[in-house]
């Protein structure tokens, strides 16, 4: 999946789905244009890439602070307004802000909701993908086909619980 935020764009929050159900939503055409949500924490690798034509990419974890697993990805503006997120030139995880859709911001330490458009590619053929993850000490691959899919109208909320 890619990501993006464009203007004019839909900002309501996305039905909740677990990392679980996320995996399977590019599978199916009904969801082009649908909008979802995940509830992770912030954090960003040390190779974040900014300037012309270089969108940052802003990850969702299972864990504070970098910590966990990787749930999903966004490419998201810089700056200090709605909806985007700001590290200084030299950081630590602990530096991150994101701003949420009013603007407030918050840390990597706090659990947030972010909601997205799915935007499915279903003009072209789907590909091929495995999922692999660890199931009690297994490794465990799934292959299934899928839709090419943009996320959009990137919306981030302090999660509710």
């Amino acid at each position: 999946m890619t990501s993006c935020n464009s203007s004019g764009g839909n900002y309501e929050k996305g039905k909740l789905v677990s990392p679980d159900e996320l995996s399977t939503l590019e599978a199916d055409k009904a969801n082009k244009g649908v909008r979802f949500s995940i509830v992770g924490y912030p954090a960003v690798n040390g190779d974040i890439a900014t300037g012309a034509n270089k969108t940052p990419v802003l990850r969702v974890n299972t864990e504070p602070n970098g910590a966990g697993t990787m749930i999903i990805s966004f490419a998201l503006d810089m700056g200090k307004g709605r909806n985007k997120f700001y590290v200084p030139e030299e950081f630590t995880m602990k530096d991150i802000q994101v701003f949420d859709n009013e603007g407030k911001s918050h840390s990597s330490d706090e659990k947030m909701q972010f909601s997205f458009t799915l935007n499915l590619q279903t003009d072209q053929e789907r590909i091929h993908r495995t999922d692999i993850k660890i199931v009690d000490g297994r490794l465990q691959s799934n292959e299934k086909l899928v839709y090419l899919a943009r996320l959009e109208d990137i919306r981030i909320d302090k999660a509710s619980n």
